[in-house]
C-alpha cells in the first residue's frame, strides 16, 4: 500500500520552506511529504496521487495574497479525498481584518475546511504540531487504520453483526467490518479457526471472539468489569454533554465518578461535526482561540479518571 501523504501548499516562498522543514522533520519518515507553491502544483500532485492508488491524510493551505484560499480548492481536495482533513494555515493577524476572518467561519460552518491552525513560527513550534497530529489522528481513526482497531466479521451487514458495530460506534472505539465472504473476512475467519461461529472479533491483542456475549463485547470496548467490587462518589446517569462535563469537573475535584449510559459517550452530540472545543477551557472562541480543535478536551477527559459504561 502506497504511504499516505500530507500536502501543503502555501505561495509565500519562506513560509514554505518552513513549513516543509517541520513538516519532514516530524512526518517524514510515516508521511509522504508535499510542499507546492501554488493550488495548480497541489491539484495536479493530487491528481497523480489518486492514479497511483495512493491516500492523502492531511492538506494544509495558506491564504492567497487576495484574502483565504479559495473554498474550490478544498472542495476539489474534498472530491478527490473526501477522507482527507482540510486546513486552513492563517497568520497571528488574520482575525484582526473582519472580511478574512468571516470568511474563514464561513469556511468552518460550511464543511469547506476542517479547522484552521496557525502558521509554525519557529524550529519547534508544538502548538502547531499537537494540531497536526490531531487532524492525523482523526484521519485514522476515520480510516480504520489505528493498530488498536477491532475487526468484526459478520454474514450480513444485519443481526448481530450490526448490534456489534454500534456498540463501539457509540463507544467511539475504532473498528472494521468486512463480510465473511470477503477477501479479508475469508482470512480472518482461517485465523479464528475451526468451529468459530459468526460474528467474529479479532481484538488487537490477537484474540479471537466468536460470537461474544455482551460482557466479552463491554471489555473489549474497555468498560470496566468489576463494578461491584468498587466504591464511587458520584454516580450520572447520561454520558451526553451535561453528563460528561459534570464528570470531568468532579473528577477534577478528586471524586471517583462512574458514568452510565446506554447510548454510549457524548450521545447525540457525537453526531454533529461542527461542534468545537467541546468540554474545553473556555480558551478557544468564534474569534481568536487554539489552533487545536482537541487539545482540551483530551487532556481534560485523560486526567480525569472515569469510568463509562454502555
Amino acid at each position: 500500500m502506497p504511504t499516505p501523504a500530507l500536502i501543503a501548499v502555501d505561495e509565500d516562498p519562506d513560509g514554505l520552506e518552513n513549513l516543509k522543514t517541520q513538516l519532514l522533520r516530524r512526518y517524514g519518515s510515516d508521511y509522504r511529504v508535499e510542499c507546492l507553491g501554488n493550488q495548480d502544483e497541489a491539484v495536479r500532485t493530487l491528481t497523480e496521487l489518486r492514479d497511483t492508488g495512493a491516500d492523502v491524510a492531511l492538506v494544509l493551505a495558506g491564504q492567497l495574497e487576495s484574502g483565504p484560499t479559495g473554498p474550490e480548492f478544498f472542495e476539489r481536495v474534498r472530491h478527490f479525498y473526501p477522507h482527507a482533513k482540510r486546513a486552513l494555515l492563517v497568520s497571528p493577524s488574520a482575525w484582526a481584518d473582519e472580511q478574512t476572518a468571516e470568511a474563514i467561519r464561513a469556511s468552518m460552518a460550511l464543511g469547506r475546511i476542517d479547522y484552521y491552525l496557525l502558521r509554525p513560527a519557529g524550529a519547534r513550534d508544538e502548538v502547531f504540531h499537537e494540531a497536526v497530529a490531531s487532524f492525523l489522528l482523526d484521519w485514522a481513526l476515520e480510516r480504520r487504520v489505528v493498530p488498536h482497531t477491532v475487526h468484526i466479521v459478520g454474514e450480513a451487514w444485519s443481526g448481530r453483526a450490526y448490534e456489534l458495530r454500534q456498540v463501539f460506534e457509540r463507544c467511539a472505539a475504532p473498528h472494521s467490518f468486512c463480510l465473511a465472504d470477503s477477501d479479508e473476512g475469508r482470512k480472518l475467519v482461517v485465523k479464528a479457526g475451526a468451529g468459530a461461529k459468526l460474528p467474529l472479533m479479532v481484538l488487537p491483542d490477537g484474540r479471537v471472539l466468536s460470537d461474544p456475549s455482551n460482557a466479552e463485547i463491554a471489555e473489549a470496548a474497555g468498560a470496566p468489569t468489576d463494578l461491584e467490587d468498587r466504591t464511587y462518589d458520584l454516580v450520572i446517569v447520561g454520558a451526553g454533554p451535561a453528563g460528561l462535563s459534570a464528570a470531568v469537573y468532579g473528577a477534577s475535584e478528586g471524586l471517583r465518578v462512574l458514568v452510565l449510559d446506554a447510548g454510549g459517550i457524548v450521545g447525540q452530540a457525537r453526531s454533529s461535526s461542527l461542534i468545537r472545543n467541546y468540554l474545553a477551557s473556555g480558551k478557544a472562541s468564534a474569534g481568536a482561540g487554539s489552533p487545536s480543535r482537541h487539545t482540551s478536551k483530551r487532556q481534560r477527559l485523560a486526567r480525569a479518571s472515569f469510568s463509562c459504561i454502555g
